[in-house]
């Protein structure tokens, strides 16, 4: 195979990789065996495919060794390599661990009211068209306020986004649960009594709310603690996640189901209060 040569300026002379001999183009190029004498350095072009191989196609000499040329070594003999990293392993993982229990409680919490309020309106009169009601407003406000919650969680902090919607949403079960509980106490149909306007408004805000602290647990803390181009780490923390988010509603709805059959109301209600303030 012959030998390619070209100068170019500042020294620049490019040798064929897979010429056989190379120590005849070393010494075209002035370089001996070894470091040069004078302290210079070779730097090696980086390949795609493969990265800091010495049988590359340009050679550069440098006119001084320093301590800086040393790390430019270094750095070139790095490039094409910084991208093999683990990807499995997120970037803080001991936070992600903490981000799974906290949505762990969060899932509790909202999946098991979201059971049990029209498990609750069932029991009254007129209840089943007070659930219809609500999952259709439910739902719309959803479809409205989509976008809005979307917008305000990137630009407000992080921190600051996602307790304001969990404190929110506490407050809306709270207020949604005490609200219930007047209407079964009251005995007459549900959608006659002044309540209800106030139900629909305080299950509007916990399922607002319930969706901001969903979006920004699933979509800006995940990727914030595991890293944005570690693959592998978001789509195992997305998977355990939504793992958790289905072992959740499914545990829930069996807790909340035998609650209301072997409880009184009074008893439910206190419960589903209870562990909404102490969690």
């Amino acid at each position: 195979m012959a030998t390619t040569l070209g100068t170019a300026r500042g020294g620049c002379v490019g040798v064929s990789p897979w010429h056989k001999n190379l120590g005849r183009a070393r010494r075209v190029l002035g370089l001996s065996d070894h470091m040069p004498p004078d302290g210079g350095f070779l730097v090696a072009s980086a390949r795609l495919d493969a990265p800091c191989r010495r049988s590359t196609s340009a050679w550069h000499r440098s006119p001084q060794r320093t301590p800086k040329a040393s790390r430019r070594w270094s750095l070139a003999c790095a490039v094409g390599a910084s991208d093999s990293f683990d990807t499995t392993e997120p970037t803080y993982p001991e936070a992600v661990g903490l981000l799974y229990i906290i949505y762990v409680l969060n899932c509790v919490l909202e999946r098991g009211w979201r059971f049990a309020q029209p498990l609750l309106l069932a029991l009254a009169d007129g209840g089943f068209g007070a659930i219809a009601l609500l999952g259709l407003v439910g739902q719309l406000s959803l479809f409205v306020s989509g976008p809005v919650v979307g917008a305000t969680i990137d630009r407000v902090d992080r921190a600051y986004a996602v307790n304001l919607a969990m404190v929110v949403q506490i407050v809306g079960i709270v207020v949604s649960v005490l609200l219930v509980q007047r209407m079964l106490l009251l005995g007459v149909p549900v959608q006659s009594t002044i309540l209800y306007p106030a139900l629909i408004l305080a299950s509007v805000v916990e399922r607002v709310s319930a969706f901001a602290s969903d979006v920004a647990l699933e979509r800006d803390w995940v990727v914030a603690l595991c890293g944005a181009n570690r693959t592998g780490a978001l789509a195992t923390a997305n998977g355990n996640l939504r793992r958790a988010d289905q072992i959740s509603e499914f545990g829930t709805s069996l807790l909340v189901g035998y609650s209301v059959t072997q409880f009184s109301m009074e008893t439910v209600v206190a419960g589903t209060v209870a562990v909404n303030v102490l969690l």
